[in-house]
């Protein structure tokens, strides 16, 4: 069987695999998870961060750069209630503070659950066990962003240096550039590879985490540009509903980044079916 053949069966594979697990229903699970407990989220990382050296106007600054590289086009009333949610978070108290925590872990619960029925798992963690997880890879991902932020910091200030030399500033632009995208690249695949390989009890090779990943920021970023240019299209329906658009358009954007999030991790599931089929 020639390589392309065998790309086009596998093609194939995930697709039904995709439909077989019901994955349109576990996106919407994940999405309708992702779009109630998407502000508690960044609240407690400002909140986390503002007891360290860093502070909140600086947490706040990067998780507003974080989510104008994340969402396409309409950012701008999800920042505005994020802005205001954080202003005021000294209202909620210690409890408030507390049930943010809780329910922000019921996004990485439904992320949990999904993944097992995507890969088969049998016998799957019980409910203290798996909330422990849950909150031991939400910290995880916590530091990870925290990493990524400070990286890409050091990154912009050798970029500002390197464009008052005069004889760079012509080959500094479209090799940041490439840097740039490299860098958000795998960044987001790192976020993948983190909820795949340690969400579950199932442990897959390197190579089907490193693909599945991989292919999940590959699609993320394709249906962010595809996103972008039918939000660009539909710009009467913007000016007719005004703000409500936007919500319209995050509602739709959560859903399909959900969609990519299960089809990364059904291509896992493949590979790793593949390359067992594979061995003697």
């Amino acid at each position: 069987m020639t390589t392309i053949s065998q790309f086009w069966k596998s093609l194939k594979q995930i697709g039904l695999k995709f439909f077989t697990d019901n994955g349109p229903f576990l996106a919407s699970g994940l999405s309708f998870d992702l779009i109630l407990y998407c502000l508690p989220l960044p609240v407690l990382f400002v909140s986390g961060l503002g007891y360290t050296l860093i502070g909140s106007e600086r947490a706040l600054a990067w998780v507003q750069d974080i989510i104008v590289r994340l969402l396409p086009e309409f950012q701008e009333p999800f920042l505005s209630m994020l802005s205001s949610l954080i202003d005021n978070r000294g209202i909620l108290g210690f409890t408030g503070f507390f049930l943010f925590f809780l329910f922000s872990s019921a996004v990485f619960s439904s992320a949990r659950h999904a993944l097992s029925n995507v890969f088969h798992v049998e016998k799957r963690r019980g409910f203290f066990k798996g909330k422990g997880n849950d909150f031991l890879l939400m910290l995880v991902l916590s530091l990870l962003i925290i990493v990524l932020v400070l990286l890409n910091s050091v990154l912009s200030l050798i970029q500002s240096y390197g464009e008052r030399i005069p004889a760079f500033q012509d080959l500094f632009s479209p090799i940041w550039f490439v840097v740039g995208k490299a860098f958000g690249f795998t960044g987001l695949g790192a976020l993948f590879y983190l909820f795949y390989g340690f969400s579950t009890p199932t442990r897959l090779s390197q190579p089907a985490l490193l693909i599945g990943s991989l292919t999940a920021a590959g699609l993320f970023e394709a249906s962010k540009s595809i996103f972008s240019w039918y939000v660009h299209l539909a710009q009467i329906l913007t000016a007719f509903y005004g703000v409500l658009s936007g919500f319209i358009f995050f509602f739709l954007w959560v859903y399909s980044a959900s969609v990519v999030f299960i089809l990364g991790a059904e291509v896992c599931w493949e590979y790793e079916r593949h390359r067992n089929t594979k061995q003697p």
